[in-house]
């Protein structure tokens, strides 16, 4: 098997990084990339991994604030008094700003 045809199949079968084939091939990586460049299949399974690494970073991202910011709460879990306050401020705040504009109308 060429280093060509065993490229191929180590970065769209075993999903390894063009560095990680490089080294392994004993090739450059500009030369093992070049090749990929070529390959059919190489803008799709780039997305691909564009897409997963993005959505491992927003789960690592989520678990760093569960764990290091324990005060925190996300913002829908809200409690029945948390929600009841929050709605009677939004009325108050909707009441003074009618009464800014129209001055004694209430």
């Amino acid at each position: 098997m060429d280093w060509k045809a065993k490229a191929e199949r180590l970065f769209f079968t075993n999903h390894m990084t063009v560095a990680r084939i490089a080294e392994e091939l004993g090739k450059s990586r500009k030369a093992v990339s070049d090749h990929l460049e070529l390959c059919a299949d190489y803008r799709d399974e780039r997305e691909r991994r564009k897409a997963e690494n993005a959505n491992r970073r927003k789960d690592y991202q989520r678990e760093w604030d569960r764990t290091n910011r324990p005060g925190r709460k996300p913002a829908a879990s809200f409690n029945d008094e948390g929600a009841r306050l929050k709605a009677e401020h939004d009325e108050a705040a909707k009441i003074l700003s009618y009464e800014r504009i129209y001055p004694g109308a209430i």
